[in-house]
């Protein structure tokens, strides 16, 4: 990956963070014309899009100027004579014996309603409390939760983890632009990083993300000797499959940082 991609791929990554979408979108598709085949670039761009998107989905209703009412003559009209109105008939119940009954229809209703608020609040308070989490944005796993000595090991496996990961990409990257009969020395090197990452001891949080980085790197390890000793081309179909369940895991476990891998 060369120094003037990384520099794009950072300026996407901070025009996503800021709001700044479209100057995200042309670096991320910048990156795309130098690299077609950069993930970080590919995920950074569908990002970018599906939140454009979702904004220009949102009707917007658009302002009606309010109709301007003609100026109105100025009439004269005659002054009508104050009539002062009927008083109302007694009915011969005293005014304060109808406030005494409204007070008391007010004090009764109050000891009801406070009765469903407390039956009601338990099973309302949940939904009304719960803070709400975008859909676009998977839920990172929540270190803070951990014991200390949980979270030092997973922060020792996090960094061993990007470690191998950027030596598999670089590695990848080179086995790609090779020519079949000079693929024996990067296959090789990926098949030292796949032994290198069979011997971390992931912590329990991480197995499943562990078991799905193996089976991905044991197929793309597998298509490339197929090639080597068939010289077909390669079907990259379960490969992708794979890929597609690492990185869910990995947006799940690492978050926001999954995405500079």
């Amino acid at each position: 990956m060369t120094d003037d991609i990384k520099k794009l791929l950072d300026f996407g990554r901070i025009g996503l963070e800021t709001g700044q979408y479209e100057q995200a979108r042309e670096d991320f598709e910048k990156v795309l014309t130098l690299d077609p085949s950069n993930r970080e670039a590919m995920k950074g761009l569908a990002r970018v899009n599906e939140i454009l998107n979702r904004r220009m989905a949102t009707p917007v209703e658009p302002t009606r100027a309010e109709p301007v009412q003609p100026p109105r003559k100025a009439s004269v009209e005659p002054t009508k004579p104050e009539v002062e109105p009927a008083k109302p008939r007694h009915t011969g119940e005293p005014t304060t014996r109808r406030k005494g009954k409204r007070r008391w229809l007010a004090l009764a209703v109050i000891p009801v309603a406070l009765i469903v608020l407390a039956v009601a609040y338990p099973r309302v308070a949940p939904t009304l409390l719960a803070t709400p989490t975008p859909t676009s944005t998977p839920m990172p796993m929540p270190t803070s939760t951990l014991r200390p000595t949980q979270r030092e090991d997973f922060l020792v496996y996090k960094e061993q983890t990007f470690k191998l990961l950027a030596q598999w990409s670089d590695t990848l990257a080179l086995a790609f632009s090779t020519e079949r009969m000079s693929l024996a020395g990067p296959v090789a090197d990926l098949q030292r990083i796949r032994r290198d990452w069979k011997d971390l001891d992931p912590p329990d949080v991480a197995i499943t993300f562990h078991r799905q980085m193996r089976e991905y790197q044991d197929e793309v390890i597998a298509r490339l000797l197929e090639f080597m000793e068939q010289g077909k081309q390669i079907d990259w179909t379960e490969t992708t499959g794979c890929r597609d369940k690492v990185d869910d895991s990995g947006w799940k476990l690492f978050g926001n940082d999954w995405v500079s891998w």
